[in-house]
């Protein structure tokens, strides 16, 4: 490694850390209001510290673009002030060869925001809801969410919404199960558009049945008026055992969305859309922290040469920016009006097109 690589890398190091520390407090913020409002603000101080610690790596995860934009753009900015831009220049370094070491270090943010989120994320998820869900049993009424896999014996579940019935039933709708014999034998898969628990009985009404055989086809279905499933577990059970797809890892939530998602379920909805949407951001958030550096060395020098504060500025603003092109596209994708591929990548390719003028316009 030259010294030009060294001296640029230990320029982003601190303005990195402290990137991630404020991205991170925010979020955590809104962590605090989730909690506090989901639990009608019956929790303990514990269970909150808890629940704020092991959303610590997902929301890592999701501040590392922004704070590889915001240490990319402070370190030129910098760098231009005291004119060290200019030395570098002079001696015949092009920009391209000033942007390497910034896009090796968001190049390696890129690969540990990955296996964090393929390693880390969903364990820690998974303590994060469960103590949520301890919690929730623990009031008199338990909370239940929508959207959201939840499984019995050999039966998954997935609700669409939920509405509670007293202190111990409730009614759902768009209800869509897969059932895995026990025998090993072919799996099945019901929907239905509404139904209701009661005690230990779940009754469902206007249901479609229908087996598969081993090439993945229909093999035959059936439409149900009324139909019942007697389980061993009461509702207020569930909440403990139901999965997210943070929960989830890669593999598992691509075989999630293949279950319930293939060609022959017939079983097109929000949530199905909202799980592929998860799925392609697993590897469009990481892949920001290499666009985000590549972009903010070009758009920092353009403003630094004139000790001007305003690349740092509109770093910050881009990092809105950015978040808010995940939300929109977010929603969209949900909602069917793009789809769920496009609303994943659409930030990357939005900012990465942008990084690529900037470097050729600033060559």
């Amino acid at each position: 490694m030259k010294l030009l690589d060294r001296y640029l890398l230990s320029e982003l190091v601190g303005p990195f850390m402290f990137g991630v520390g404020v991205v991170l407090m925010l979020f955590e913020g809104s962590v605090i209001f989730q909690v506090l409002n989901t639990l009608d603000q019956r929790v303990s101080l514990w269970g909150l510290a808890r629940v704020l610690l092991f959303k610590v790596p997902y929301l890592m995860v999701w501040s590392a673009p922004v704070a590889t934009l915001f240490a990319s753009a402070f370190a030129i900015n910098r760098l231009g002030r005291d004119n060290e831009i200019t030395c570098i220049r002079s001696a015949g370094v092009s920009v391209r060869r000033i942007c390497t070491p910034i896009a090796m270090v968001g190049l390696i943010v890129s690969g540990l925001a990955f296996l964090a989120n393929e390693r880390l994320v969903p364990w820690a998820e998974q303590q994060a809801n469960d103590t949520m869900r301890k919690m929730a049993i623990a009031q008199a009424i338990p909370q239940i969410q929508p959207n959201i896999f939840f499984n019995s014996e050999n039966y998954w579940f997935y609700i669409g919404s939920v509405q509670k019935l007293g202190k111990r039933d409730v009614q759902v709708q768009n209800v869509l199960i897969y059932h895995l014999p026990e025998d090993g034998g072919l799996p099945s898969l019901m929907t239905a558009k509404s139904g209701r628990s009661r005690g230990l009985v779940w009754e469902f009404e206007d249901a479609w049945q229908g087996e598969f055989d081993h090439d993945g086809m229909v093999k035959y279905d059936k439409r149900l008026k009324h139909f019942q499933l007697n389980l061993a577990r009461a509702v207020q059970d569930f909440w403990v055992n139901q999965r997210t797809s943070a929960e989830m890892s890669t593999a598992e939530l691509k075989r999630q969305i293949d279950q319930i998602g293939g060609p022959q379920s017939g079983v097109r909805s929000t949530a199905l859309n909202d799980m592929s949407l998860d799925y392609h951001l697993r590897f469009s958030i990481p892949l920001s922290c290499l666009i985000f550096a590549l972009m903010a060395a070009p758009l920092s020098l353009r403003f630094a040469r004139g000790g001007s504060f305003w690349g740092i500025l509109l770093s910050i603003v881009l990092g809105f920016v950015y978040y808010n092109t995940i939300f929109f596209a977010k929603i969209m994708g949900t909602n069917g009006v793009i789809p769920p591929v496009l609303a994943g990548w659409s930030q990357d390719v939005l900012f990465g097109l942008f990084a690529v003028f900037l470097i050729l316009r600033e060559e």
